[in-house]
């Protein structure tokens, strides 16, 4: 089983991205120092960041770049600029289908 850290304030997204993966662990921070926390405690195999989410996404993915997990970044309407999106591995447009995750 692996371990997903799912960043986002969304409910909707939350629900989607479970659905789509019922037999994972999958882990929400909704605060910026639980973020953090979750990777160094939880190490996940995943890290899913909601780019229209109320946390500091810049902070956040700066930091991602000291770690090895694979990084999905969820675009919406919020527009980020390369400092944000250098560290990310892979991107998907919201709304997704949930078959595509």
């Amino acid at each position: 089983m692996s371990k997903f850290l799912l960043i986002s304030d969304d409910c909707e997204k939350e629900q989607i991205i479970k659905s789509a993966f019922p037999s994972e662990e999958i882990i929400v921070s909704k605060e910026e120092l639980l973020v953090f926390d979750a990777f160094e405690v939880e190490n996940p195999d995943l890290v899913i960041i909601d780019g229209d989410c109320s946390l500091d996404i810049k902070s956040i993915c700066r930091k991602i770049k000291q770690y090895s997990f694979v990084t999905l970044f969820i675009l919406g309407k919020t527009h980020h600029n390369k400092d944000v999106t250098n560290n990310i591995n892979l991107f998907i447009e919201y709304p997704f289908d949930k078959k595509l995750l």
